[in-house]
């Protein structure tokens, strides 16, 4: 035994013995209470809170025995020479880099940052390292889940398509939030405290036809009646008969459902219930190999975008058809451009004053990048902004409604992507001066939320509704079945489960939230094949 853990043993437990000792007699405070010192009455207020107070002298003076033997016996019971290491702090288990293949031919990291290699004048001993059977449990239970079996596709899926707003919505069957329509004695599920869950999804049974390529229908379904999903604090799916559909109603929420945007779940939707919106079935094939290219070119666009559905937004000769949308873009680029140029010139005035006061400095080198590229757009965006300027004088003589001269819109994103090519990369205005469905559509949509936006979408002028109808019936990654792509932040462990239903965020359903992405709800395989969905699990797809 060392004298330092000699020594650290004897502090401990003259510490523990001199605050027992105060407990049992009052000692030393009741004999040296004239002094006022502040240590005494430092002293006096831990017996008082952690020991006589609870407990009474007595008591006191047993637990702080008791603790003290048990901190004497951790210090000794320490290998001679062993020393505490101060914990690292970017990784709370500090185990060796274990490289797992995860699904989708991803690799996934498990363990420890990757150790830097020994410098070879210090002659470093590194640990061999660890083997996956030599870990602990809790390890190789992640290593377990991270490389779990995901369905791979094809798989048969069903995509649920926002319907346009500008057709008729009388006759749809299916459809995303609002209310359910259910035969009149219909329960409404609650959660397992009571709490009424929020109606989700109501799915035409009918119209779930089989998959063109396959010939497959889910066989856990019947061919007719109504699949009705609510998710909240939890989750219910119930299956409704045709016979019972057939004299089924919509039916009002329980007056004591929560609000969407409460506390609870969050979401920046309004009311109590999920925008309603009407919905179309279209099968098609969910495949693995669809998700290796990530994708974000507007509000409600997929990282994920099945082959069957082109991605219609990513060059502007596409989407940018008539002069009224043309007039979106330019407004958008040339705002952007002045606001970079402003701050490039006030960046810039401030390093002359800088220089001119001689207090200028060595600047980082990102800081450096930054005013490279400051100078670059004020030596070359101005020309570019000019034509803009006449490119919008131009379309402002034009009909809103006609085609885009092809020719002309060629020429001037000539211009704008020779100026984008000269940027440094994630600098200011680059992917706006590229083309930004996003950006257009951001300022095209109206405002309201819920029902008031559905309205307002419905009386945007003739020449704006061709593009918004193509960004809300396009893929929103609202789907049946299929395959669900992994999650980067969830810790659900979903082996043996399969996915029934997703949902995306989306500003259209208010299913929008600071945290999240998504939802879905799954079920154990062998309960999905059965059609049995007592026993499922909501999860919300953490965004962080």
């Amino acid at each position: 035994m060392t004298e330092s853990k000699t020594t650290q043993a004897g502090v401990i437990g003259l510490m523990f013995a001199l605050l027992a000792l105060s407990a049992a007699t009052g000692f030393p405070r009741s004999v040296f209470d004239p002094l006022n010192a502040r240590g005494l009455k430092m002293l006096d207020g831990i017996v008082t809170t952690v020991g006589t107070g609870p407990f009474g002298p007595i008591g006191g003076a047993l637990l702080f025995a008791a603790l003290g033997i048990f901190f004497v016996w951790l210090v000794l019971r320490k290998p001679a020479g062993e020393r505490r290491r101060a914990p690292d702090k970017r990784n709370l288990f500090p185990e060796p880099e274990v490289t797992v293949e995860a699904s989708l031919g991803r690799k996934r990291v498990i363990g420890a940052a990757p150790q830097p290699a020994p410098r070879p004048a210090l002659e470093l001993q590194l640990a061999p390292q660890q083997t996956p059977a030599a870990m602990p449990d809790y390890l190789q239970e992640m290593m377990e889940i991270a490389t779990q079996e995901r369905e791979e596709g094809p798989v048969p899926a069903w995509a649920l398509l926002l319907r346009s707003p500008y057709v008729s919505w009388d006759d749809a069957t299916s459809w995303l939030g609002g209310a359910p329509k259910a035969p009149p004695g219909f329960q409404w599920p609650r959660d397992e405290e009571g709490r009424a869950l929020h109606f989700l999804a109501q799915i035409d049974l009918a119209s779930i036809g089989a998959d063109p390529e396959t010939g497959t229908r889910p066989a856990n379904l019947p061919e007719r009646g109504a699949l009705l999903v609510f998710a909240g604090t939890g989750q219910a799916v119930r299956v409704i008969s045709g016979s019972d559909m057939a004299r089924a109603q919509i039916i009002a929420p329980p007056t004591d459902l929560m609000a969407v945007d409460g506390e609870e779940l969050g979401y920046w939707g309004e009311g109590n219930a999920f925008t309603h919106w009407p919905i179309d079935l279209l099968p098609y094939l969910s495949d693995s190999a669809d998700m290796d290219e990530e994708s974000d070119d507007y509000e409600g666009s997929s990282a994920y975008r099945p082959s069957l559905f082109p991605k219609m937004f990513e060059e502007p000769r596409d989407w940018i058809t008539n002069w009224a949308i043309a007039a979106i873009d330019a407004e958008v680029v040339i705002t952007a451009l002045e606001n970079e140029l402003r701050t490039a010139e006030s960046a810039r005035a401030y390093r002359e004053k800088q220089a001119a006061e001689g207090v200028a400095k060595a600047e980082p080198g990102w800081k450096a990048t930054q005013n490279s590229h400051q100078d670059m757009m004020l030596a070359e965006a101005p020309a570019v902004l000019a034509m803009l300027h006449e490119w919008r004088d131009h379309i402002q003589m034009q009909h809103p409604d006609d085609p885009v001269d092809p020719a002309v819109l060629n020429e001037v994103f000539r211009r704008r992507l020779e100026l984008k090519n000269r940027m440094k990369a994630n600098q200011g205005s680059l992917h706006i001066l590229a083309g930004s469905a996003r950006e257009v559509w951001s300022k095209l949509k109206p405002r309201e939320r819920g029902g008031e936006l559905v309205a307002a979408l419905q009386v945007l002028p003739p020449s704006q509704q061709g593009f918004a109808e193509s960004i809300i019936s396009d893929w929103r990654n609202h789907r049946l079945f299929g395959i669900e792509p992994p999650f980067p932040n969830n810790g659900e462990d979903l082996r043996g489960w399969s996915c029934l239903i997703s949902i995306s965020a989306d500003a259209l359903l208010g299913t929008q939230s600071e945290h999240d992405y998504g939802m879905s709800i799954w079920f154990k395989q062998d309960d999905l094949r059965a059609g049995r969905f007592d026993n499922g699990m909501l999860v919300r797809h953490c965004a962080v």
